[in-house]
């Protein structure tokens, strides 16, 4: 928004030259008007109202202490005292979905014989394409549907034949911690905007009723008037680099429309610092340049730079694209967890989840044919409780990267740049293992930790003692060292997507930030024979 407002302005000073008014219009469904008419000096704002039906407004009497019980007995009661219609219920996740799915079934069989069908649905984005039409399409004849979805359902979707909304007035959030480098997934308050969203999900097709589980006072008071923009809740390194790509200069005092922190744009240069796209003096380097014109962040592009030339970089391509689609490869539903936690087991790598995700892109490959025989991939991904939506986003993501590195030039000698496409569901060789994982060091060094004597773990960097998550392919295995993808803090700081790793490499593939030598003050421990050291540079110790 900001380089389209220097450019407005550049227009306006060009018109002596005949240039003609550059003209912008911004449209969006829930839009913070007054924020973007300051921003843009005070432009006309114009309001355009879609058909809707009025939609009474119910709050609780009184806070409720156990939400999903509320959420449970308000359904029921709208089954039994509201006339017909569908019902829509915003939960948390799915795991809380699961649970009131559960329990709202197993209250409507105590319903009288006579009552209509009461139908729990989930709809939540880890559900397979077939769950989700289910809980899209209509109801069966005398049938209630309630689906029980996450906040996908506040503007993403239109589901025909609800008439009623439950609010939880709940959602889980993602917030990033930037001197920390760590996501929250939170589970907070939603926004009055929010609110009004999904209240408006009740008058699609009819009058409805919204009945919200927390208290008008709470509405007025409590609630912020709008969610925190997304600048204000990641990682700004890729925003930082396109900036410095495009010219700015001046990161720090750029006009964003909402201005992050500085500590959090101080951290992404220092990002990009030590993953050698800027140098010394601030300026892009030749890879830095290379890293801003891949569609990646940049730690995936640097990823992407240390497989270059090399026999891995077919596979690094897939586990990228993997790694950048949005949503779970693993779909465990409730009533199959059994079975599903089986079908997990036979593509786990002892490399990690990294390891074990490239395991299931190439065992997709050849049951798809490469993503040719979509029919055929998606019954094999579904018959593995794998989520088929996820692995056609990766195979997506993987043919524009492959695109976009032969465009860039970055194969092996000849400029070959392979497609990625196994062509036998197998996992690497040991040595094909090894130079992956070993690429995959030379980005993610900044997110390593060592196991502790005591099994836990210590992030090198930023010194946090974290977790590996139950999901994990590596929760029981307690490897040495691992680089992890995020840390998610829940109930405790996770680490997710691991990879294992030598500690030794990092001194090897990232010498500007590791260094030999002092003692490994991180685990406490005191090294064995033979085992390397490293430090930091300007840091402490750690094997």
């Amino acid at each position: 928004m900001a380089l389209l407002k220097s450019a407005q302005a550049r227009r306006r000073s060009a018109n002596g030259g005949g240039a003609g008014p550059l003209k912008l219009v911004v449209m969006s469904a829930t839009l913070e008007v007054d924020t973007f008419c300051a921003f843009f000096d005070g432009a006309p704002a114009v309001q355009v109202l879609g058909r809707s039906h009025p939609v009474e407004v119910l709050h609780a009497a009184e806070p409720c202490e156990d939400y999903l019980e509320a959420v449970v007995t308000t359904v029921l009661q709208i089954h039994q005292l509201e006339p017909a219609g569908d019902v829509l219920v915003f939960l948390t996740g799915e795991d809380d979905i699961s649970a009131a799915a559960a329990a709202i079934e197993a209250r409507a069989r105590l319903l009288p014989a006579t009552s209509p069908t009461l139908l729990p649905l989930p709809l939540y984005a880890a559900l397979s394409p077939a769950a989700q039409m289910e809980a899209l399409a209509p109801a069966p004849p005398n049938t209630r549907k309630a689906v029980l979805a996450t906040n996908i359902a506040e503007t993403s979707l239109t589901i025909e034949g609800v008439v009623y909304v439950v609010d939880s007035g709940l959602a889980k959030s993602k917030a990033y911690h930037a001197a920390r480098r760590v996501d929250s997934l939170l589970q907070l308050p939603i926004s009055r905007a929010a609110a009004l969203q999904r209240a408006g999900r009740a008058g699609r097709v009819s009058a409805g009723k919204c009945f919200r589980l927390y208290t008008e006072r709470t509405f007025e008071d409590d609630l912020e008037e709008a969610t925190a923009p997304e600048v204000l809740r990641r990682s700004l390194s890729a925003t930082v680099l396109s900036l410095l790509s495009l010219g700015v200069k001046d990161v720090l005092s750029f006009e964003f429309l909402t201005p992050p922190p500085a500590d959090a744009l101080a951290a992404a240069l220092e990002e990009l610092l030590a993953l050698r796209a800027l140098d010394n003096s601030g300026a892009l380097t030749a890879d830095g340049r290379l890293l801003a014109r891949l569609p990646l962040e940049p730690i995936h592009g640097r990823a992407l730079l240390a497989a270059r030339g090399g026999r891995v970089l077919g596979p690094m391509l897939s586990l990228l694209g993997v790694l950048c689609a949005d949503g779970a490869l693993f779909h465990s539903p409730h009533s199959h967890r059994e079975a599903a936690d089986e079908s997990r087991l036979r593509f786990r790598s002892p490399g990690g989840d990294t390891l074990t995700a490239l395991h299931v892109v190439s065992a997709y490959d050849a049951a798809s044919g490469g993503g040719k025989a979509r029919g055929e991939g998606r019954r094999w991904a579904e018959a593995n409780f794998l989520n088929w939506r996820t692995l056609e986003t990766a195979v997506q993501v993987r043919t524009q990267l492959v695109a976009t590195a032969r465009r860039l030039g970055l194969g092996d000698g000849d400029g070959r740049v392979p497609d990625g496409v196994a062509s036998a569901a197998q996992p690497l060789s040991s040595e094909e293992s090894v130079e992956l994982r070993r690429a995959l060091a030379a980005a993610f060094f900044l997110q390593a930790a060592v196991r502790r004597p005591s099994g836990d773990y210590v992030t090198l960097v930023s010194r946090q003692t974290v977790s590996i998550h139950p999901s994990s392919a590596l929760f029981s295995r307690r490897a040495p060292c691992v680089l992890y993808k995020e840390l998610v803090f829940t109930t405790r700081l996770y680490m997710r997507d691991l990879t294992t790793i030598e500690a030794a490499w990092l001194a090897e593939v990232a010498p500007h930030f590791f260094k030999s030598g002092a003692a490994a003050a991180a685990t406490g421990a005191a090294p064995s024979a033979g085992q390397p050291r490293m430090r930091i540079h300007g840091g402490g110790s750690f094997r």
